[in-house]
């Protein structure tokens, strides 16, 4: 059996119960309106926000209008002060003009069962102080059911009065106390062990260090609850007649998303509900270590709700977003990246797990790198096989230099002096941009020298006498010359300068990078990315994959077989600017001998088109070899109408040469450009264009 019911106010709309409001607890007041804030909220214009107000007095409730313009309506009546309701008494507030307006009702149990007990209810004194002020109804409507004043009360006989309150008194007493002993007889009875059913949980979602509220009729207070979420011990914040709130646990090791745990409760161990419960993980960032990060090293954070999935997270550092190293749901590893080259910054560190980001706790310190470019010295070993001295360096064999064998196990004052100077040129390019490596030839020798403004004299570097360059450097080569050989070395030893010792990409001025300026260029660009000036370091080689690393290794030697030689046939394809309106195809099929720089053959051109292939007789074709690296091919050949005059320049690669031509065929001169994009496309009327000619050697 139940407590004796409360007073409840319910809200009617076509003869239906849309809200209810029980008038229980410790609060002895309660606000109707229209108002988000009010107690019972009744939807409509002409109901005030806070339009009336209830309260319990002497075991009674009462209903006071609060002022508005709509007014309030106790038994088709407008009241205009406190006014007591009956059981199943209903109020209309406002909606005059409504066709079907809400109205609300009270019903009191207590009233009811009195009434039919035959017991009268026991008249009720002015509820002071909460009752309506004098001069309340002057001007207004008579009020339904106003509250009796004292003096009526008083004007009735005293006997009659004195009998009505005890019978009333007595049959109250003796059901209060068959109530109260019916519950406690059945609370006495009733299993500690029945399991709960209908049980309504809220929110649909938990969320660590939030609230999870049980509802159902069948959970009463009891000392031996015990909760458990996904096995973990569950706080109960709060426990009454039909409710249970819980303080929702963080649970350990879950990664970030929505799961489904089970919720268990038990009295005095034995089981009474169980059920998949929604649980909601956000990732969070607890620590991180280092207190003050470095820019390339890893940073570890510590939390919980992390992803076992390293694919899934990113960190941001500032506006800076980078894929972690390594993650588990209460650790991420990953490495800084660059925010700051020279000063140290305070940034803001978030994780990004899908849709949930996680703050740190504060600001992240973060320093540059400490750089540490690669010293680029030279070592020197004497092979007896080659009779000469052997110079390596960081990546491979840099020279071979002729020398003496070593006495007494060291190196000649010669050998030593080329060491020193090259440690010396590498360290002087770092501060000199115009330092460079030239040739300098003789009719007996060969020298490599370092030369820049500030030299009072060039500073040779390596001499090889007649001969020896090739018989050293390249000894499986028969068709390359010294002199191209050395113009070689130092292209390659001037691109080492600009990586290592200046640490700046090479931007050729032709389109063509030998494969190892490819490698270079990728050093250059990993240190700046690891938040380094550009100056590869020890790092940077480690990193290497094992193509480019032998690409730097090779360098110089064995030199490609692309140096020096340009013998064999060739194919250029053209652009078509003989007969520009016609949609043509232009090739020139080339036929070289070489001796030397100088450069003959002959060329055959072929125009062609959907409706023509039309051939020019072959002509004699002549140029030259340009030493260098890279090297450069200059030809002219004369063919008839209507092409004339075509001078190919271009830059000699490996097993290909690309460049640009002039041709005498139109009114206008034709210059030579080299094979580059220009800023600005140039008009057909100026008569110049940029022409591609990439020549592939036929047949390989």
């Amino acid at each position: 059996m139940n407590d004796i019911p409360n007073p409840v106010l319910r809200m009617i709309q076509n003869d239906e119960e849309v809200a209810r409001l029980e008038l229980a607890g410790d609060r002895h007041e309660w606000i109707v309106g229209r108002g988000e804030s009010a107690d019972l909220v009744v939807p409509h214009p002409s109901v005030g926000l806070h339009h009336a107000r209830l309260f319990v007095a002497g075991g009674e409730v009462f209903i006071e209008d609060i002022g508005t313009s709509g007014g309030t309506f106790v038994g088709g009546r407008r009241i205009a002060g406190v006014t007591r309701l009956g059981d199943r008494e209903r109020v209309l507030l406002g909606q005059a003009d409504v066709a079907k307006p809400w109205w609300i009702e009270l019903e009191d149990p207590a009233a009811r069962l009195l009434t039919e007990l035959g017991l009268p209810a026991a008249e009720s004194s002015d509820p002071s102080p909460i009752s309506a002020p004098a001069g309340a109804n002057d001007g207004a409507a008579e009020p339904a059911r106003a509250v009796m004043p004292p003096a009526a009360v008083a004007a009735r006989p005293m006997v009659r009065r004195f009998d009505r309150r005890r019978a009333a008194l007595g049959g109250l007493v003796a059901m209060v106390a068959f109530v109260l002993a019916t519950w406690g007889l059945l609370t006495w009875l009733r299993p500690t062990s029945t399991a709960w059913r209908s049980v309504q949980v809220s929110p649909p979602i938990a969320e660590a260090e939030g609230d999870l509220i049980l509802q159902s009729p069948d959970i009463y207070p009891s000392d031996a609850l015990t909760v458990t979420l996904a096995g973990k011990a569950t706080e109960v914040l709060d426990q009454r007649r039909g409710r249970l709130t819980l303080r929702v646990p963080e649970l350990g090791r879950a990664t970030s998303g929505i799961h489904d745990v089970p919720l268990v409760v038990r009295r005095n161990g034995g089981e009474i509900y169980q059920r998949m419960t929604r649980y909601s993980v956000r990732p969070r960032i607890r620590a991180v270590r280092p207190l003050r990060a470095t820019v390339g090293e890893l940073l570890t954070l510590t939390g919980s709700g992390f992803s076992e999935q390293v694919e899934e997270v990113r960190v941001r550092f500032g506006d800076r977003i980078v894929a972690a190293a390594s993650s588990t749901p209460e650790r991420i590893e990953v490495r800084v990246p660059v925010v700051t080259r020279s000063l140290e910054v305070r940034v803001p560190v978030e994780v990004v797990i899908g849709e949930w980001e996680a703050p740190a706790p504060s600001l992240v310190p973060v320093q540059p790198r400490q750089e540490a470019p690669l010293a680029f010295t030279f070592t020197a070993e004497f092979d007896p096989s080659r009779g000469a001295w052997r110079l390596d360096h960081p990546l491979g064999t840099a020279l071979w230099i002729p020398g003496a064998a070593p006495a007494a196990g060291e190196a000649p004052a010669t050998i030593e002096r080329i060491l020193e100077r090259w440690d010396v040129v590498f360290q002087l390019a770092a501060e000199d941009p115009e330092l460079e490596i030239a040739v300098r030839s003789r009719r007996d020798s060969l020298a490599l020298v370092a030369s820049a403004e500030s030299f009072e004299a060039p500073l040779e570097l390596a001499r090889w006498g007649a001969g020896e360059l090739v018989r050293l450097m390249s000894p499986e080569r028969s068709d390359i010359s010294a002199e191209m050989l050395c113009h070689w070395i130092a292209g390659v030893w001037n691109d080492f300068l600009e990586v290592f010792s200046r640490g700046r990409k090479l931007t050729p001025d032709d389109l063509v990078l030998p494969p190892y300026a490819v490698a270079l260029n990728g050093l250059v660009e990993a240190n700046l990315a690891a938040g380094g000036s550009g100056r590869p370091e020890d790092s940077d080689l480690e990193a290497l994959d094992a193509t480019p690393r032998r690409l730097l290794a090779e360098a110089l030697l064995p030199v490609p077989r692309h140096v020096g030689s340009v013998a064999g046939e060739w194919l250029a394809e053209l652009e078509n600017v003989f007969l520009p309106e016609q949609d043509l195809r232009v090739e020139v099929i080339l036929d070289l001998d070489q001796r030397g720089k100088r450069l003959s053959g002959r060329a055959r051109l072929e125009l062609r088109n959907a409706t023509m292939d039309w051939q020019l007789p072959a002509t004699r074709v002549s140029g030259r070899l340009i030493f260098g690296s890279p090297a450069r091919v200059e030809l002219d050949a004369w063919f008839g109408r209507p092409v004339g005059k075509v001078e190919l320049s271009g830059v000699l690669g490996d097993g290909s040469f690309e460049g640009t031509f002039e041709s005498g065929a139109v009114p206008a001169q034709w210059r030579a450009r080299r094979l580059e994009a220009p800023a600005v496309p140039l008009a057909p009327s100026a008569r110049t264009a940029s022409l591609e000619a990439s020549l592939q050697r036929r047949g390989g």
